[in-house]
């Protein structure tokens, strides 16, 4: 689980989250200015469109770049060779990935929740 964290440290993915943040946060406030009419809801459901389709390409290519980078660095020939159990592996990348995509979802979720009307 740690490495996987590292990892996403190392391959810059909160920068790559805190762009995109950005870039959806100001389409979403551009789109919003020229709507007629219900702005806000415009905004928010263009905002939450966006994050929504970003997370997913961007969890899915982590974690496709991730396994090609540990095959084609013998990283798991390494770790399997060791004498923990291959379900302690297997185990930790899963919970990395998990937890990786909760914060990017979190990350997401609280960008939405400052642009969207929430009282009703």
């Amino acid at each position: 689980m740690r490495l996987i964290g590292l990892e996403a440290l190392r391959t810059r993915l909160p920068w790559l989250v805190a762009v995109v943040v950005l870039v959806t946060a100001g389409l979403a406030q551009f789109l919003g200015q020229i709507s007629i009419i219900e702005a806000t809801e415009m905004r928010a459901s263009i905002l939450g469109a966006l994050l929504r389709i970003v997370a997913v390409f961007v969890v899915i290519v982590f974690v496709a770049n991730s396994m090609a980078r540990d095959m084609s660095d013998k990283v798991n020939e390494l770790l399997l060779a060791h004498p923990s159990p291959r379900w302690a592996y297997f185990l930790g990348k899963f919970l990395g990935y998990l937890v990786l995509s909760a914060g990017i979802a979190l990350a997401f979720a609280l960008t939405l929740a400052l642009w969207a009307d929430v009282s009703g």
